[in-house]
């Protein structure tokens, strides 16, 4: 099967289109899952000034929140270090709020890899005081959000970019992740790449 992923943009439809498309086939979801990342690899980083490109640094989320009206919708969403694939994800919310997480929380994993980045690479998940570790804990049950943090630290704060999927149906999102988590665990082994850190 063909698929149109050329002069692919920032929150684009087509990805969530042709995933619900071929929603019960894994193997056409591997190779729709393959030709994304293609596209995505070859693609400049989003910006001010190529505000269509389908990806962009965390550095210039709060610029392309400000500018692009995808934030408010619902969807999947992938995480990247420079050519590496290393994390998906999704929200029946809004990216917007899903991000606090992610960019825009005085805890979010940019925040406190940005303020531990030096302990991190010397000690790894032991450079976080014991306080955030506790927090972690806490909060949520599990040190995933922290594990994520060493990860994008260890591949360089600097390289971690992102892209947005929405959804107008978002019934399949929950549904659609895993299947897209399966095909990309799939891609990162096929090419010689570290896992996804996906559980």
């Amino acid at each position: 099967m063909t698929y149109d992923l050329s002069q692919l943009q920032f929150g684009d439809l087509r990805p969530s289109i042709i995933l619900e498309s071929i929603k019960n086939d894994q193997e056409s979801i591997n190779e729709f899952y393959s030709l994304l990342i293609k596209e995505l690899l070859n693609s400049k980083y989003w910006s001010l000034s190529y505000n269509n490109m389908p990806r962009l640094n965390w550095n210039d989320a709060k610029n392309a929140r400000k500018a692009k009206s995808e934030f408010q919708m619902p969807g999947l969403y992938l995480w990247g270090a420079e050519n590496i694939p290393r994390y998906i994800g999704q929200t029946e919310n809004s990216f917007s709020k899903r991000f606090n997480r992610y960019i825009w929380g005085e805890k979010s994993e940019y925040n406190l890899g940005r303020k531990y980045e030096n302990e991190i690479m010397q000690l790894g998940i032991k450079g976080f005081t014991q306080e955030i570790v506790n927090w972690c804990k806490n909060s949520y049950g599990t040190l995933a959000r922290l594990e994520h943090t060493v990860d994008y630290v260890k591949h360089g704060i600097e390289n971690i970019w992102f892209s947005l999927f929405p959804f107008k149906n978002k019934d399949l999102i929950k549904e659609l992740e895993t299947k897209l988590i399966i095909a990309g665990k799939q891609w990162n082994v096929k090419n010689n790449l570290e896992p996804l850190l996906n559980k």
